[in-house]
């Protein structure tokens, strides 16, 4: 438990870590929106692209498509360290996160597809 002595109330680790999951579970959200919502615009606009700049198009949907496939593993990798953690009560090893790292791994490739994806669409579009 951790004490906050300005309050003088008690905060428990466990509403400490429901605030984190929450947290989580929000910013996964978020990359799912923003790369589907990126490709619903790129396939919205495919009649105006010319026949020669479909290769960076391509590039674009694919890079957005990478990020998605990256989110749905960063939301597995999180429902097993959460359910590893939830399983015993004080991680005994490194490798209790492996998990967890592997989250956040996925999660900043699928940041840095979907802004890979957003430089490229900026192509086309200029």
């Amino acid at each position: 438990m951790v004490e906050d002595q300005n309050t003088s109330h008690t905060i428990s680790n466990d509403h400490i870590k429901s605030g984190l999951i929450e947290f989580a579970k929000l910013g996964l959200s978020m990359i799912y929106i923003a790369n589907g919502s990126a490709i619903i615009a790129i396939l919205s606009a495919l009649p105006k692209f010319d026949t020669s700049e479909k290769c960076t198009l391509y590039l674009t949907l694919a890079l957005f498509l990478a990020g998605i496939v990256c989110a749905i593993g960063a939301t597995f990798c999180a429902y097993m360290t959460h359910r590893k953690l939830t399983q015993q009560k004080q991680p005994k090893s490194d490798k209790e996160y492996l998990f967890f790292y592997i989250t956040l791994i996925f999660s900043l490739i699928s940041l840095i597809c979907f802004g890979a994806g957003a430089f490229s669409a900026l192509q086309l579009i200029t």
